[in-house]
């Protein structure tokens, strides 16, 4: 049985990147597919010793950095991965990683996480994505 894991980002071991981790233990050989990978990040962790794949969010100009300002993009940057060759699809998801493409003999397991803060909380941090915040009355 071949299984790929599919993670929003890979920027920093925090507590999406643990389960993940703890995920990862089952299939010691699975790879990764993610939009952005800050591979400094994760040394001696067990997410570095698996192959990970990433986007073109990478390799947009500062995608690495401030990948959060391409937001819009996230959605069309996770349906460009290429699954058609795994049996199981398991993906960990606050933001866009559940919107992975999959065939319909694939199964597909979403674990989800709470939703991205900084697209209701933060928004003068990050105007771009006030679109995605209510507006009061309307």
């Amino acid at each position: 049985m071949r299984v790929a894991f599919v993670h929003d980002w890979l920027t920093a071991y925090a507590g999406a990147e643990k389960v993940l981790e703890a995920a990862l233990e089952l299939y010691p050989t699975a790879p990764i597919y993610t939009l952005v990978y800050q591979q400094e990040s994760f040394k001696g962790s067990r997410i570095a010793e698996h192959p990970v794949h990433t986007s073109f969010i990478e390799r947009l100009p500062k995608g690495r950095e401030k990948y959060r300002a391409y937001l819009p993009l996230m959605p069309l940057a996770i349906e460009q991965f290429d699954l058609s060759g795994y049996d199981v699809v398991i993906s960990s998801s606050h933001a866009v990683a559940k919107g992975v493409l999959t065939r319909a003999d694939q199964l597909h397991i979403s674990y989800v996480h709470t939703p991205i803060r900084y697209a209701w909380d933060l928004q003068f941090q990050y105007p771009f994505v006030c679109y995605l915040t209510p507006t009061p009355g309307v």
